[in-house]
């Protein structure tokens, strides 16, 4: 049976620490390089989400949900 494919734009409209939780490693590095939080892909998946989480809680993600688009988006390369 194949996993569900991951919804970044989902979880950056509704963030949860389910969804943090129950996300694969390259799920993490997605959310990580959309909100520029600096992780080693070399990095333990546990690491990455530590790292990522520690990012989440930086800009005010997990306080505030409806300003998630706002906070911390990487400027795109132009």
């Amino acid at each position: 049976m194949e996993a569900a494919a991951f919804d970044l734009e989902g979880f950056v409209d509704s963030p949860s620490d389910a969804g943090l939780q129950s996300c694969r490693k390259a799920d993490l590095l997605a959310i990580a390089q959309h909100y520029c939080v600096a992780v080693r892909k070399a990095a333990r998946k546990q690491e990455v989400r530590e790292a990522v989480l520690a990012g989440l809680v930086e800009f005010g993600v997990g306080l505030s949900p409806s300003a998630l688009p706002l906070l911390g988006r990487c400027p795109q390369p132009g």
